[in-house]
């Protein structure tokens, strides 16, 4: 019995090992089995991304060859129309020449007009090529070809060239480059030229009125007896610069502008000083500004005197003559001129009569759009007959023409007048110039219709401008 239970034991014991045996082999088979299924899963995946990767390369490889195809399309179109330009240009020059010395206007607009269209599809380098035909050919030095308007931008001439009387006003040509570039006497005025460079170029009497040389960079040149009257060059550099002697800087805006203290006084082996009326300064000042100039044209009356052109001044009414009158001879009841600084003649005119004469204040415009600019204006007025009825007025004009606030009349008040006599000071003081004003419109005469034979007259009719305090 004994030996019963013991087989019973071992047999149930190995049965018990053996279902451990088993399931200790299954749990060791499971963890194979999940790899297998991760494995075939990510075999797909690995595809997709394959595939996904190659077509998008794919894809891009094809964008840049388009692109390539792209620019050799259009790079061949340019050069196409750069040939087709360059040789109808030359052969119509070669017409012209044949029969005339030089080229009429309808010549020179049928030439802008192919020069314009050709520069708006080509590159900058074609761009200086075509730049340097028109130089080559006289156009853009002798005859004064007008291209105003045309984008030259990034157009870089790296010479040496010899480009003397170049003539490109009114251009758009940021980020020029000129390079050991001989400029003397060329012509830039209006031109926007932001960021140019000029290398190792000479700019003897180059003109450049009003133009746009913001941050312009003057290494290694020459710069004398330059024009930049009103030009914008904030932030210009000239620190590098050969020399810098005798140029004209009036009413340029030199904010921020570098210079060493011998260049900003023109000095080198000699002194050779800018001009730099009515300027800002690279400090933000402004310079001098001669407050007594008298900024009326003739305003004492003095041209072509006893005449009835004295000049300077138009009439407005048709029928209306302006004279001046010497009149220290002349003798009227109940009228003197007074005992004031003046010359032998006055204007003299017949109510009823009015004169105008612009006063252009372009010079002045960093002062007057800087909120600094006052005026002042007087004059000599009377009529020969009791009652003054003459008046002058001033009134202050925007770029476009059109009038800025309200006509100023010039006033007696606060003057003591001189019952003896009827011609009168007048006068308006220190009145402020509002912004953006340009020019000014002095008129003065009679509007009131008076007996027939009596007159008006007026003399030491002054306009001035100077800073405010």
């Amino acid at each position: 019995m004994g030996q019963i239970l013991l087989r019973h034991w071992k047999s149930s014991s190995e049965s018990s090992v053996s279902q451990s045996n088993d399931h200790k082999s299954n749990v060791r088979r499971k963890p194979s089995g999940w790899c297998k299924l991760a494995i075939s899963a990510l075999v797909p995946c690995i595809l997709g991304i394959f595939t996904i990767v190659f077509t998008l390369q794919q894809q891009e490889l094809s964008k840049q060859q388009q692109e390539q195809e792209r620019w050799h399309q259009l790079d061949s179109q340019q050069q196409t129309s750069f040939g087709t330009y360059i040789n109808d240009v030359s052969n119509y020059l070669a017409q012209q020449l044949n029969v005339h010395t030089g080229f009429d206007k309808t010549s020179l607009l049928y030439i802008r007009t192919k020069t314009l269209t050709v520069l708006r599809i080509l590159n900058a380098e074609r761009r200086k090529y075509v730049l340097l035909f028109l130089y080559e050919s006289g156009l853009i030095r002798d005859f004064h070809l007008d291209l105003r308007g045309a984008d030259l931008s990034n157009v870089q001439l790296i010479g040496p060239y010899k480009l003397d009387n170049l003539y490109l006003p009114g251009v758009f040509w940021s980020n020029a480059m000129f390079v050991d570039c001989q400029l003397t006497n060329a012509t830039f005025d209006r031109s926007i030229m932001n960021n140019t460079h000029f290398i190792r170029s000479k700019l003897d009497s180059a003109s450049f009125v009003e133009a746009i040389l913001n941050y312009t960079n003057f290494r290694g040149s020459d710069i004398m007896q330059a024009n930049f009257t009103g030009a914008h060059m904030v932030g210009a550099n000239f620190l590098d610069a050969e020399v810098v002697q005798g140029n004209i800087f009036i009413n340029s805006d030199l904010l921020g502008a570098r210079f060493t203290k011998e260049q900003f006084q023109g000095q080198r082996l000699t002194t050779v000083p800018h001009k730099l009326d009515h300027a800002r300064l690279p400090n933000g000042t402004f310079g001098p500004i001669d407050a007594k100039k008298n900024l009326v044209r003739n305003g004492d009356a003095e041209w072509n005197c006893s005449t009835e052109k004295p000049g300077a001044s138009k009439m407005i009414y048709s029928n209306t003559i302006l004279y001046t009158r010497d009149v220290r001879n002349i003798s009227i009841m109940n009228m003197t001129f007074g005992d004031f600084e003046r010359a032998k003649c006055s204007f003299a005119v017949e109510p009823k009569a009015r004169a105008i004469q612009n006063i252009d204040l372009r010079l002045y415009s960093l002062l007057i759009d800087a909120g600094l600019a006052v005026f002042t204006a007087s004059a000599l007025i009377g009529c020969d007959i009791p009652g003054n009825n003459a008046y002058l007025s001033v009134l202050m004009q925007r770029p476009d023409g059109l009038a800025q606030g309200q006509r100023l009349y010039l006033s007696s008040d606060g003057i003591k007048l001189d019952d003896k006599f009827v011609m009168q000071p007048y006068r308006i003081l220190a009145k402020r110039m509002m912004k953006y004003t340009r020019q000014v419109a002095i008129t003065f005469g009679v509007e009131t219709l008076r007996p027939p034979g009596s007159w008006c007259y007026f003399d030491n009719m002054t306009f001035s401008v100077r800073q405010t305090i």
